[in-house]
């Protein structure tokens, strides 16, 4: 188990990532400061590459990831394990594509303690995408508010792997089909 490094700003929120995606079956534990509130400032944060994340929040304290309704706040794919939990939000995700907050394509997300809220994608899933034979976990989250130009407006799951939803609540979502949850 790698030991956990705290992170207090965006900039070393991606420096973190990328650093681990340089070094092959590297696996990274970072905490977010207590209090967070980190703005992405219309570049997502990306894991492409077979490594394994865990974000986590400070204990007893929030963490906010905003991305300013310009860009999504996670990207996971090439077999990347992304873990995220504690008491996050990820709020105002936005995407041309798929997964407004979150798009998973070829790897695996997991999520525990979680709120992501007022997320918008032009294609599938306003919330969350899950494609491409990858996982996903869900467990006590909330997904909010998001809507989709397509399908699933809080979760779009379409040749996924795996899918697995615990104790998770669908809250005012929107979609043309599926305002909560489209598995495809």
């Amino acid at each position: 188990t790698p030991a956990t490094q705290l992170v207090e700003t965006v900039d070393q929120l991606r420096e973190r990532l990328k650093d681990a995606e340089g070094a092959p079956s590297a696996s990274v534990s970072l905490q977010l400061q207590r209090d967070a509130l980190f703005l992405l400032g219309g570049s997502e944060l990306s894991c492409r590459t077979p490594i394994e994340v865990s974000i986590r929040s400070s204990p007893g304290s929030t963490a906010i990831i905003n991305a300013g309704g310009i860009s999504r706040h996670f990207l996971v794919s090439g077999g990347c394990r992304l873990t995220l939990e504690g008491d996050i939000t990820l709020v105002n995700g936005a995407a041309d594509g798929d997964g407004g907050s979150l798009l998973i394509e070829g790897g695996e997300a997991v999520l525990r303690g979680v709120t992501i809220s007022n997320s918008f994608a032009g294609g599938d899933g306003g919330g969350i995408a899950s494609k491409q034979g990858s996982r996903l976990g869900l467990q006590a989250v909330t997904v909010s508010g998001c809507k989709a130009g397509n399908s699933g407006g809080g979760l779009f799951a379409e040749l996924s792997q795996s899918l697995v939803i615990r104790g998770s609540a669908f809250e005012r979502n929107e979609a043309d089909k599926g305002a909560a949850i489209e598995y495809a």
